[in-house]
């Protein structure tokens, strides 16, 4: 087994990268919530607002603030 060091964690969502007005499409996530979480929870902790809106099988989420 080797150790490394300096790798960084692979971001599952964009959230904490986007500007107010950018929207992301997250495919496949329509009605589990999962990305909508994701999203409240990247808001609460960067002090950011976020809204998100079923398109369909997906799920489309927008940073207000």
């Amino acid at each position: 087994m080797k150790i490394e060091k300096g790798i960084p964690i692979p971001m599952s969502y964009p959230f904490a990268a986007m500007d107010v007005g950018d929207s992301v499409l997250i495919e496949g996530q329509g009605s589990n919530g999962k990305a909508a979480m994701a999203a409240h929870a990247c808001g609460k902790y960067h002090r950011r607002r976020f809204s998100c809106r079923s398109v369909g099988n997906d799920v489309r989420i927008w940073r207000l603030a």
